[in-house]
């Protein structure tokens, strides 16, 4: 036979193969409802966990569980409207609710409202579009479907109208939207609206159409006609249901059929060959229906106030008995239990009970008088009860007997120390052989010190790290320490002796050294504290957190911080100082031997040429040796003086008296310069002999100038000049000095007046009577010289030149 032959007669023979597997091929029977719902319902569908998602006319949305017929409610939202229709996308995340005033979208997910489009009248049919726009459809009004987004927002896309009115729409699965109406039409549009084709083979108004999972398109009419359309080609097949009946709803039931309702009928259709596979009858209009597991159907019946689901059970084994009255669905000998223990009251049928009306008992096998069904262990004549349901009877001295009842981990203790011996039990023995008291690491096992803790033994050693719980004791003679997670001999418990500080590191110190904070105050001690199991460098037993000096075996303590410890430092409270040279050259004013010895170069380098093995002397006794008259013998007890002291005494004064005499000699000079400057401003041209120092430090000339104690000396004044007075006042007397006086005034004098009359110095000194020469005499300025072919001397004014060039050029000449 040729494989295209096989494959016809495969195809063939489909039909009836999907008959023969398929459990609703066999003869239903109407067992009633099983569950009522107080409203009628628009909506019924499974969501993707298998929970029943459905919509009440009311407005009530449900979320319920659903176990053979019977809702629970897990949870639901009143949505107050009336609603007419629902449709919700392929996830059911969301659900689209067309009411008498427009829809509303609700989120399965967040349990609320997520969107609402306002229309002119009711929505009595919506479809998913693929962008997840969705399509309203209104039987009356504009009778077309509207798109809106999920937000409410209207497109402004719509479909063709209907005449007579809009009766259902669908979305293909390439996009395009299917309308079907009174008008024996049925439209296929873009998915913009514009018409792609239309359907008229139609006699009678289409009532219900269906996408299937193939892709194809089902249309029912009102006079019990059904179309299959392939979406592609548009070729269609058709079939006429017994009656014509007004078919209401149709729905696919699986993968190879389709359910049609009426107000009387569920017609069940074959997909791939197009034909009845069966009907039943029903009461109120079938809006849903689907199988159980055993083969039973369910059928959602809607009434005008009220929705039934509706049982229609099966009878597997034949027995004229539906599975859902039969206690033995699958055994045609039995159909009754009435004790319901499982055995038929059939006493010739398979499993006959002994005790029909005793749900305890049907068979007493091990002769014991108690049924089989109450004797937990019927093969056991020794044992009947077994308390804990661990299969050792509650007899401990029979066959099988349970030294712990009550207790369905443990039956035996082979070694009496009250631990069972299944270690996985409660309480488990460790060591079932062996008498033993331990419970922490393990239980039933020696524990020498009694502190709950097992001995070591070579099957169960002491570990280290963080499991160390879960290993022996590891200082199985101290009942205060167990574990010892870093190995360093140092037990974890804090509590204990010698408890480890630091439990995870190998350590040997026993002690540090650390500030200890007084509690309520601020005052901060040292204090030597237990400190052991933590890392001590120097292996000087002081843990290097509480060691100053953590690589001094010798030094524990350093309080200043310098870096040399407390027995090496001089003084231990002060980075600054560590040896007797640093405190001596900070504290100065310490002037004991051995910081006169330290600030004393000589000494310093007499310890220097000390040789190697040779005791210095202390700075006081090389002082006194340094110091000492080798002829003749100190007599006074008083230690020699400090030579360098002297010395240092002697600079010093010195250098203070240099600069008071040079203080002085300035002072005098600038008084002398000063007095001269104003005489020869007051008596205009001095005379030719004057050889004053003054006179000459005015017209420029160092020669010829010469001083005597102090003082110019000069034939042209006569006159005592009064001593000149350092500091105080002595100065004073030049306070008034008229520095602008051009050289012109008239002076008059006799010669019983001083120089400092005759000056014009007048301070301190009583006024004259008025001079019988009171008149003044105006002084006739001289003829300027010719100026030197150089020029002016430096510094000089032509008014200068005027009255003293003369003077000059004769002081040059000679």
């Amino acid at each position: 036979m040729s494989s295209r032959a096989l494959a016809l007669v495969v195809l063939l023979l489909l039909p009836a193969f999907s008959l023969a597997i398929n459990p609703a091929q066999a003869e239903l029977i109407d067992v009633g409802s099983v569950h009522r719902i107080d409203d009628s319902i628009v909506h019924w569908s499974f969501m993707p966990d298998g929970a029943v998602l459905t919509v009440e006319e009311e407005g009530i949305l449900k979320v319920s569980s659903f176990e053979k017929g019977i809702l629970t409610t897990d949870w639901q939202l009143d949505l107050n409207i009336t609603a007419l229709t629902a449709e919700p996308d392929l996830s059911h995340a969301l659900i689209a609710i067309g009411h008498t005033n427009g829809t509303l979208v609700v989120s399965t997910t967040l349990k609320a409202i997520q969107g609402w489009m306002n229309s002119s009248g009711r929505v009595d049919k919506i479809s998913w579009g693929l962008d997840g726009s969705l399509w309203l459809g209104q039987s009356s009004g504009d009778r077309r479907a509207n798109q809106f987004l999920v937000d409410g927002t209207d497109n402004y896309v719509h479909t063709y109208s209907h005449g007579g009115g809009l009766t259902d729409v669908v979305t293909l699965s390439d996009g395009r939207i299917v309308t079907s109406g009174y008008d024996d039409l049925v439209r296929i549009h873009f998915s913009d609206g514009s018409l792609n084709k239309t359907l008229s083979d139609f006699e009678d108004p289409v009532t219900s159409m269906l996408v299937t999972t193939d892709e194809d398109l089902v249309i029912a009419t009102s006079k019990g006609k059904l179309y299959l359309y392939d979406t592609t080609t548009w070729n269609s097949k058709e079939l006429e249901l017994d009656g014509s009946p007004n078919i209401l709803t149709i729905w696919q039931d699986d993968s190879n059929s389709i359910m049609a309702s009426t107000n009387s009928k569920l017609y069940s259709v074959w997909i791939n060959v197009w034909s009845l596979k069966s009907s039943q009858s029903t009461s109120g209009t079938i809006i849903n229906s689907f199988y159980g597991d055993g083969g039973e159907l369910y059928a959602i019946s809607v009434l005008s106030s009220s929705t039934h689901v509706r049982l229609y059970d099966v009878d597997n084994d034949g027995d004229g008995s539906p599975n859902s009255q039969d206690a033995f669905p699958d055994d045609s000998t039995q159909q009754k239990d009435s004790d319901g223990d499982g055995y038929g009251d059939n006493s010739n049928g398979n499993s006959p009970d002994r005790w029909p009306n005793d749900p305890n008992e049907w068979n007493d096998t091990d002769g014991d008088r108690v049924g089989d069904n109450s004797d937990e262990f019927p093969n056991n004549r020794d044992q009947t009860v077994d308390t804990d349901g661990d299969g050792y009877g509650d007899n401990p001295d029979g066959e099988r007997g349970d030294r712990y009842p009550e207790d369905a981990s443990q039956w035996k203790d082979s070694d009496f120390d009250s631990y069972g011996d299944e270690l996985n039990g409660t309480n488990g023995d460790y060591c079932p052989m062996r008498n033993g008291d331990s419970t922490e690491d393990r239980k039933g096992c020696p524990d020498s010190d009694n502190d709950g803790w097992s001995d070591p033994t070579d099957d169960w050693p002491t570990i280290l790290g963080d499991d160390c719980e879960q290993g022996a004791d590891a200082f199985p003679q101290e009942p205060t320490q167990w574990c010892d997670s870093d190995g360093d001999g140092f037990g974890d418990n804090p509590s204990g002796d010698s408890a480890d500080l630091c439990p995870s590191v190998i350590g040997t110190s026993t002690k540090a050294w650390l500030a200890i904070k007084e509690e309520g105050g601020q005052d901060v001690t040292y204090s030597k504290i237990d400190y052991h199991g933590c890392i001590d460098s120097d292996g000087d037993g002081w843990a290097d957190i509480g060691d100053d000096l953590p690589q001094d075996p010798d030094e524990h303590i350093d309080a200043d911080h310098d870096g040399v410890g407390f027995s090496n430092d001089y003084d231990d409270n002060s980075a600054l100082i560590k040896t007797l040279e640093d405190y001596c050259l900070v504290n100065m004013q310490d002037t004991s031997n051995p910081c006169k010895g330290v600030r004393d170069p000589e000494y310093q380098n007499y310890l220097k040429s000390v040789e190697e093995g040779t005791t210095p002397q202390s700075y006081s006794a090389w002082n006194k040796s340094n110091n000492a008259n080798p002829n003749e013998e100190s007599t006074s007890g008083i230690d020699a003086i400090d030579n360098k002291a002297i010395k240092e005494a002697g600079i010093v004064g010195g250098s203070v008296f240099v600069l008071m005499i040079i203080g002085i000699l300035f002072i005098v000079l600038m008084q002398k310069r000063k007095r001269r400057s104003q005489l020869i401003k007051t008596y205009g041209v001095a005379d030719e002999s004057l050889t004053s120092s003054s006179e000459a430090e005015v017209l420029g000339i160092d020669g010829g100038v010469r001083e005597v104690g102090g003082i110019e000396e000069s034939d042209s004044w006569d006159d005592e000049i009064a001593p000149l007075q350092i500091g105080g006042d002595g100065m004073d007397e030049f306070a008034d000095f008229d520095l602008s006086s051009d050289g012109t005034s008239e002076v008059s004098y006799d010669e019983a007046e001083s120089i400092e009359n005759l000056a014009g110095l007048q301070e301190d000194v009583e006024e004259s009577e008025p001079s019988s020469n009171a008149d003044q005499v105006e002084e006739t300025a001289p003829e300027a010289p010719p100026v030197p072919e150089e020029g002016l001397p430096p510094g000089w004014t032509m008014e200068q030149w005027q009255w003293y060039g003369a003077q000059w050029l004769s002081a040059k000449k000679d």
